[in-house]
């Protein structure tokens, strides 16, 4: 059956009627998910490695055409809350472990672990290995409240022997620390942020500070397992002045890349693919490829997250631009129900094709049903006028039946029926008889085929 007769009947027409309204909510629901063009990442204060790695991102996203807003905090227990906040507007941030949990934070999820962040410790002194021992005097800044460096910080001093009241404990930002440092005005600064700051890069080459080691950073790390253990090699801040004099090794926490769980899947798959670009290359700390990292630390990896380490791009992501991989997998997802439903729609369409043109006959076969019935008990002209006149208006109801030419069989053996009965009727009317001859017959002699 050729689909323009489908269409020319009511049935195929109330069918396509159907599915064009539910393509149509589909194709409205997904543009209504379309992800947009614009993300607020909450990075951290000036001069840490936050700020200076959102900053990278930005770039990468900008040539995909996507406006990433970067909005400063203090620092790693700031951007936790401000993603657990359904308000604050911030969609991804940077964070470190230990500040939060799944239990805590149900609404973030992790795009993995990106890179390390060293906490380094300044000092105007020669350090000689001691740790805290090594400072001249107790002003020592460890960060500002809501800053991973004073959480951390912290929570090494609960280990060693030193207490926190015995320390005159300021609370500055990266930078201020090192402007405090320098000028005389602090006796030591704690600072947890990446090798790529600058704030780090001044203070490795000041000739006035030293960079304290932690001896026993194997067994910090055996203590709190979140840390790890780097080393900076020596001359790596000035190789010519020889600063450092010698190796140091730090305590180093692993950076995340925290998103709300809500978050588009489109905009976790740039996020991922500009990590992939940014953070594999090899740095101070880490080798080659070693970040991203598939590393769960305090909540789980989002679903994209895992599909992008295990898979890679999929192919729409691969040859498309985001925005339109984005719409053609939505369309996609909400076009598995569509295909459900117009399946079987499309296969009942001869069906109901079929019955619409029965619907057209039947009633004037149950016309015919009725004047038959009639004659058989007419015993006066008038009924017989009556019922040639009903018969009048079935024959020209019958001619004027239009089918298409599949259907005409229906049709033509309708009109036979019709003019049985009319002969029937003629015919006992002149002969004057009361009753139809061959009456037994004529039940079974018309009716649909159909």
């Amino acid at each position: 059956m050729r689909l323009s007769k489908l269409i020319s009947s009511r049935a195929g027409m109330a069918a396509l009627a159907v599915l064009a309204i539910l393509v149509l909510s589909i194709a409205v629901s997904a543009l209504r998910a379309f992800p947009g063009r614009r993300i607020v990442m909450a990075t951290g204060p000036p001069g840490s490695s936050y700020a200076i790695m959102a900053e990278r991102y930005r770039y990468e996203l900008a040539r995909d055409g996507v406006q990433l807003e970067l909005r400063p905090s203090t620092g790693a227990i700031k951007n936790i809350a401000l993603l657990d906040d359904p308000n604050s507007g911030v969609d991804v941030a940077f964070g470190q472990p230990g500040m939060t949990s799944e239990r805590a934070s149900p609404e973030v999820q992790s795009l993995g672990t990106m890179f390390y962040e060293p906490l380094w410790f300044f000092c105007r002194c020669d350090g000689k290995g001691r740790g805290l021992l090594d400072l001249p005097g107790p002003r020592m800044s460890i960060g500002e409240p809501g800053s991973g460096t004073r959480a951390l910080a912290m929570r090494l001093l609960t280990l060693t022997t030193v207490k926190a009241d015995m320390l005159d404990l300021r609370s500055y930002p990266p930078q201020e620390a090192a402007r405090r440092l320098q000028a005389g005005e602090l006796d030591g600064a704690v600072i947890l942020t990446g090798w790529e700051s600058p704030v780090i890069r001044e203070l490795l080459s000041d000739p006035m500070l030293s960079l304290i080691s932690f001896p026993r950073a194997d067994a910090y790390v055996a203590l709190v397992p979140i840390l790890h253990k780097v080393r900076v090699p020596r001359g790596i801040g000035n190789l010519g002045a020889d600063r450092p004099p010698a190796d140091v090794y730090l305590l180093a926490s692993k950076a995340s890349l925290l998103i709300r769980r809500d978050l588009h899947p489109a905009f976790q798959f740039l996020l991922l693919r500009a990590s992939r670009d940014i953070q594999a290359r090899a740095g101070l700390f880490n080798t080659e490829n070693e970040f991203p990292a598939a590393e769960e630390e305090d909540v789980p990896l989002s679903d994209e997250a895992e599909s992008f380490y295990k898979s890679g791009p999929n192919a729409l992501q691969r040859y498309l631009p985001f925005w339109l991989a984005a719409l053609v997998e939505r369309l996609l997802i909400l076009m598995i129900p569509v295909v459900g439903l117009a399946y079987p729609l499309w296969s009942a369409l001869p069906k109901l094709y079929r019955w619409q043109m029965r619907r057209r006959i039947l009633p004037l076969y149950a016309e015919l049903f009725t004047i038959e019935r009639r004659a058989r008990s007419a015993h006066s002209t008038a009924e017989w006028s009556e019922l040639l006149g009903r018969m009048d208006l079935v024959e020209r109801r019958a001619a004027e039946l239009r089918v298409p030419r599949d259907y005409g069989e229906m049709a033509y053996e309708l009109k036979t029926n019709v003019k049985y009965v009319r002969d029937m009727l003629r015919t006992d009317v002149t002969s004057g008889e009361r009753e139809p001859r061959n009456q037994r017959g004529v039940s079974r002699a018309i009716g649909p085929s159909v």
